[in-house]
Parts: structure tokens; C-alpha cells; sequence
């Protein structure tokens, strides 16, 4: 994992092959806690355990299926605040 980022957001699925959604923002928010706090959570599990869990640590969780206009909307909050962080540095 980078030690820096140049990135606005992290788009994650929950269920993956080798690292899991969860590890992975586990890891960020223990390397990198900035980043970690533009993280966005997609799964199509349905696993409420892991959707309470997600939802205590505050980061966003969109169901699968869903649609374009979902996802931007869902997005759009991160990529404004870092669209005001570029204009004022």
C-alpha cells in the first residue's frame, strides 16, 4: 500500500479475492486515516453484520445492483470536498 495518496476517494466492494473491502480500510485507517475517511463501500452481500459494523465506523454502503445516478451521488460529497481542497491550495 502507497505511504503517500493522490487519491479523492476509494471505491471498495466489500467481498474480494485476495484482501477484503474491510481489511483494506482496516489497513488505511491505520495508514493512511485521511484517505481512509473518503471511502465508499459497495456490496451486494447483504450481510447485516458487516452493514452494522460499516455503519458504526461512518462510511458510506451502496447495494448492489444499483445505478449511475446512485453511485454519483454517493460520490459526489468526496469529490467536492476535494475538488474546494485543490482550488484553495
Amino acid at each position: 500500500m502507497a505511504a503517500h495518496s493522490g487519491y479523492d476517494l476509494v471505491i471498495s466492494d466489500i467481498r474480494m479475492p485476495e484482501m477484503s473491502g474491510i481489511e483494506l480500510y482496516l489497513r488505511l485507517r491505520e495508514l493512511q486515516p485521511e484517505l481512509a475517511k473518503r471511502f465508499l463501500f459497495v456490496s451486494g452481500a447483504g450481510d447485516k453484520q458487516i452493514d452494522a459494523e460499516v455503519k458504526r465506523w461512518n462510511v458510506p454502503l451502496i447495494a448492489k445492483p444499483f445505478t449511475v445516478t446512485r453511485l454519483i451521488e454517493a460520490c459526489l460529497p468526496f469529490l467536492r470536498s476535494a475538488e474546494k481542497a485543490a482550488l484553495s491550495a
